[in-house]
């Protein structure tokens, strides 16, 4: 990685530090104040309709991602032309995805009783409370939203990452300000599309000031559109995956098991999804560096970083198993009360939930720098498919760990064994897949191990009761001992492995540079 990507990785990798940890620490404040004044029946009402609004947003296909990628090699050589020509194509393309999900929204308000199991909370307006959630999905679209693609490809995602912090912080406030002054839930759904529309005009400011040159105009050639247009239908297949595996999770969850569990089952999820965000900041802040890196460099010199770079993620991802291992249930018990808690045996089923959607990601973010969504199309299609009629099927037999246990089966098998054919197949042609694979096995044994280690250790750390000051001591004792022993754990099987050299280079070099 050159000075220049190293130093532009390193930016994002900081302010994603920020957003990173705001995202979850306003959604524990908005969810706890949400439980505690209203109830876990609007807590899973607010999941479902999370849900059924990412269901609607496949209408994006992944022109976004798509767009990014097409703007990289332009903006690397200050192809004006050729970038006025994508912003202008992008703008017309989420325009008329906003008239998509916005007609896709308002068809499906008839089935929308079909999908919750039980009773609405009396006074409850469905109907109007899903407008409100719907708008503040649509209303993006068509307010300038096209042109974050431009902080991205620049290697300055930092700022958007800002605006992202501002805006959540400010969504958190009101919202828990209105829950306690008033315990309207109205209220709390309409303060969403209001910040949404200032995060839009926010960043429109921004690249308006940052890329005065670069304004929507002229067309592209029909070559580039065909293009785009071959890796669009290649992303819409994966984010139908994504769909597949992550929303209908929970629409199945409340049509079988009603929103009460739903919130059970959101609130263990949230921890989960806020791991996989604080561990995904060296994939997300680095993939227009690793782009840049894909356009340039050697396919030699990008396996070697590959390689260095998985090992470093997967050191991550063990040690935050091990530690969810050992804080989990009593963080759950601390935050939501006793009664909200799921059993040992599904909290493990969580950590392995956890660690099998991370160990593919460095090689997926490898494929979409890649730009291979097309050679990648089958895959996602049947990702999603098995993982939806597994779910239907098992859910009914065994609830919860049913959902669960048909996503980990297809992160394995389909997700990471698949999904790597691709990148081996398609770009690192001179490679083998079976390396890869039986590090992909070192990797789950290793963090087993470490995971098992650090359980033993919490043992012998005794309860603290009493005060909640006194808990949250207990826990992070627990954690830091789950840490520090798994971390011990994993860097003495990774030692023998050739990257680790590189990664613990790459680890220095980053450290040095601040």
């Amino acid at each position: 990685m050159t000075a220049s990507r190293l130093h532009h990785a390193r930016r994002n990798i900081k302010s994603a530090v920020v957003i990173k940890l705001i995202t979850p620490i306003t959604s524990f404040i908005t969810r706890t104040v949400l439980i505690y004044t209203l109830g876990t029946v609007y807590l899973g009402l607010n999941s479902l309709f999370t849900a059924v609004i990412q269901v609607l947003s496949l209408a994006e296909l992944g022109f976004g991602s798509a767009m990014v990628f097409s703007l990289y090699k332009p903006m690397a050589e200050g192809d004006k032309q050729t970038i006025n020509a994508l912003l202008r194509l992008y703008r017309k393309i989420y325009r008329v995805v906003g008239l998509v999900i916005l007609g896709a929204g308002l068809v499906l308000i008839p089935f929308l009783p079909k999908l919750i199991k039980g009773s609405l909370p009396d006074g409850m307006n469905l109907t109007v409370l899903y407008l409100i959630r719907l708008a503040d999905t649509s209303v993006s679209y068509f307010l300038f939203s096209y042109r974050s693609a431009l902080l991205d490809a620049s290697q300055q995602k930092s700022t958007w990452y800002y605006i992202q912090s501002a805006g959540k912080i400010a969504l958190c406030a009101l919202q828990a300000a209105l829950l306690l002054l008033f315990q309207n839930y109205y209220m709390f759904c309409v303060v969403q599309p209001l910040i949404q529309v200032g995060m839009n005009l926010a960043i429109w400011r921004v690249t308006q000031k940052r890329f005065p040159e670069y304004q929507c105009g002229g067309d592209l050639p029909r070559e580039a559109v065909r293009d785009i247009t071959k890796r669009v239908a290649g992303l819409f297949l994966f984010k139908v995956c994504h769909v597949l595996r992550n929303s209908f999770d929970s629409i199945i969850l409340s049509m079988f098991l009603g929103l009460d569990v739903l919130a059970k089952y959101q609130n263990y999820l949230l921890i989960v999804t806020t791991l996989v965000g604080i561990t995904a900041i060296l994939t997300d802040s680095t993939l227009s560096s690793v782009g840049n890196s894909v356009a340039v460099e050697s396919k030699e010199k990008n396996f070697r970083d590959f390689r260095a770079f998985q090992l470093l993620f997967m050191t991550i991802v063990g040690v935050v198993s091990a530690c969810m291992c050992g804080v989990y249930q009593p963080f759950i018990r601390f935050w939501v009360g006793e009664e909200n808690l799921l059993s040992n045996r599904l909290m493990l089923v969580f950590v392995a939930y956890f660690f099998t959607e991370r160990m593919g990601n460095v090689c997926f973010q490898y494929r979409q720098a890649s730009g291979l969504w097309w050679e990648d199309r089958l895959r996602p299609v049947v990702d999603g498919v098995t993982n939806l009629t597994l779910n239907y099927i098992l859910v009914q037999y065994i609830g919860v760990a049913g959902v669960m246990l048909s996503t980990i089966l297809c992160q394995v098998v389909i997700d990471s064994l698949w999904g790597s054919r691709i990148l081996f197949k398609f770009y690192f042609t001179d490679q083998k897949q079976r390396s890869y694979l039986l590090r992909l096995l070192l990797f789950a044994a290793a963090s087993a191990a470490a995971c098992g280690a650090a359980m033993a250790v919490c043992r012998l750390i005794p309860e603290a009761g009493g005060s909640a000051v006194m808990s949250l001591v207990w826990m992070a004792a627990r954690g830091v001992a789950c840490a520090m022993v798994s971390g011990g754990v994993l860097l003495v099987i990774y030692r023998v492995l050739p990257e680790y050299a590189d990664a613990k280079k790459a680890v220095l070099k980053m450290l040095r540079r601040g």
